[in-house]
C-alpha cells in the first residue's frame, strides 16, 4: 500500500490552480493559498459547511463508487493524483461567500487506503473583508491556517 503522501501531488485539476503550484512567477490577483493537511472527513466537513450541506451530504450525493473503487486501485498501484481543493470565493457571481471544490472521489479513494491526512489546497481571498466574510463558511480547522498576509505561499 502506498504512503499517504505519495497518493497525491501538487497539481491540480484546474488549470488556473495548476498555475499556482508550478510557476513561482505566476501571481494569481486577489488570492492567497494553503496547502494543508488533513483528514479526509475534515475534507468533506469543510466541503459541507462551504456549500451549506447538510453534514454528510456531499460523501452521500453524486459520488460515483466505481470512480472510488478505481482510483483506490490505480492510488494501491502508485498512481498519482492531483491535491484536491477547497477554493473560497467572495462577490464572484453574488454578494455572499460561496465554496467550490475538486477532490472527493480522490479523498474517499484515499480513505479507503486509510490515508490519516491528505493535502488539500485551500484557496481564499486577500481582501480583509472578503476573507472575513468567507470565514463563516470555512471550519476552524481551516480558519486556524489562513492568514492576513498578501504573500503567495508557496510550497517549499
Amino acid at each position: 500500500m502506498p504512503h499517504p503522501e505519495g497518493i497525491f501531488e501538487l497539481r491540480s485539476s484546474d488549470m488556473t490552480l495548476d498555475m499556482m503550484l508550478t510557476d513561482a512567477n505566476y501571481n494569481h490577483p486577489g488570492v492567497d493559498y494553503r496547502i494543508v493537511n488533513m483528514s479526509p472527513r475534515e475534507y468533506f466537513r469543510a466541503a459541507d459547511r462551504g456549500t451549506r450541506s447538510p453534514p454528510g451530504h456531499l460523501i452521500t450525493t453524486a459520488i460515483r463508487g466505481m470512480s472510488v473503487d478505481d482510483y483506490a486501485n490505480k492510488m494501491m498501484r502508485g498512481i498519482r493524483f492531483p491535491v484536491p481543493h477547497l477554493h473560497y470565493w467572495y462577490g464572484r457571481f453574488h454578494q455572499e461567500p460561496f465554496l467550490t471544490f475538486d477532490g472527493r472521489h480522490r479523498a474517499l479513494a484515499a480513505e479507503k487506503l486509510d490515508a490519516a491526512m491528505i493535502p488539500v489546497l485551500v484557496v481564499y481571498p486577500i481582501d480583509p473583508d472578503e476573507l472575513e466574510s468567507v470565514k463563516a463558511i470555512m471550519t476552524p480547522e481551516i480558519r486556524q491556517f489562513i492568514g492576513h498576509n498578501k504573500a503567495i505561499h508557496r510550497p517549499q
